[in-house]
């Protein structure tokens, strides 16, 4: 595992970035997946957010949702 201070110069340069959770998301994975989707988003990076399986329809509220 880096230290932050290793990994975070890393983000400076656009890079194509997947993000992964757990299948049957709940809230928690759903909402740190898109928090960090669109942060990375940000710093013009290119991110796709992939999802094993379906999630709750009670999650569809979450900016970004549609893009999973």
């Amino acid at each position: 595992m880096q230290a932050i201070d290793q990994f975070y110069p890393l983000l400076n340069e656009s890079k194509r970035v997947v993000i992964t959770m757990h299948q049957k998301p709940d809230g928690d994975a759903m909402g740190s997946a898109l928090g960090l989707y669109h942060f990375l988003q940000q710093l013009n990076h290119e991110v796709t957010v992939i999802s094993p399986t379906n999630w709750a329809d009670f999650l569809d509220w979450m900016p970004g949702v549609n893009t999973v």
